[in-house]
């Protein structure tokens, strides 16, 4: 038996239906709007100042802005620095510091430029107030005084991180020498002690602190320890 048609209000409520479920997804729908550099404004570099110490890296930013200031992703930034042979840049815009001196670090972008001016300087550097301590005793009697060093910073950046790294002995008797760090950050001070204690036999004994710092070379500190023959009994 043929199908029966359909009442005519039937089809044209279906069709009404349909045709209003497609203009509300079309009016749903994303819209994406192509960016390119034609739309960028502004161009930023951060950090726009740097302190950077000679062998030290620092990593520069580029940001190209739309007119509302939000960030336009997918934009070649290119770097130069003004002065190769003071600090380096590279592709991605982590600039070397080589030398000490000032640079100006230009990103380019869609015709714009933006700087930071960079300056390069000495890392951190350990100076003691003295190189060397001298002690001298009897065998078997009291141990002479301590004698105390101030650290200071011969560099253009915080020195942190000091610590002793180790405790070199010459000849002879050893473990006579307590080193003792009071700061780890300068300005410090190293105190370091003798005890003729365990020393025996008269003698002339040398031992050698080693200091270290974050960023900063070891330094040596020596010390002698002269023991005279005790008193006789």
């Amino acid at each position: 038996m043929p199908a029966r048609p359909r009442p005519l209000s039937v089809a044209v409520r279906t069709f009404a239906v349909a045709t209003a479920l497609a203009l509300g997804l079309q009016a749903c729908g994303e819209t994406t709007t192509q960016v390119g550099e034609d739309d960028v404004v502004e161009l930023r570099v951060t950090p726009d100042t740097g302190l950077l110490g000679v062998g030290r890296t620092i990593q520069l930013r580029g940001y190209a802005l739309d007119e509302t200031g939000a960030a336009i992703s997918g934009v070649e930034v290119t770097w130069t620095s003004s002065d190769a042979s003071v600090a380096t840049v590279d592709e991605n815009g982590l600039a070397t510091g080589l030398t000490e001196g000032a640079v100006e670090v230009t990103a380019s972008a869609a015709g714009l430029t933006a700087t930071s001016s960079v300056t390069v300087a000495p890392p951190p550097a350990i100076e003691l107030s003295s190189t060397s301590s001298a002690f001298a005793a009897q065998a078997g009697d009291a141990d002479p005084a301590p004698d105390t060093i101030q650290i200071t910073n011969g560099g253009s950046f915080a020195l942190e991180g000091l610590a002793i790294d180790s405790v070199v002995y010459g000849a002879g008797a050893d473990a006579w020498l307590t080193p003792a760090l009071l700061q780890t950050t300068a300005p410090a001070e190293l105190t370091v002690t003798a005890s003729v204690a365990g020393v025996t036999t008269a003698g002339s004994y040398a031992a050698v602190v080693w200091l270290s710092g974050l960023e900063a070379d070891p330094v040596p500190h020596s010390i002698t320890l002269d023991v005279s023959p005790g008193a006789p009994t």
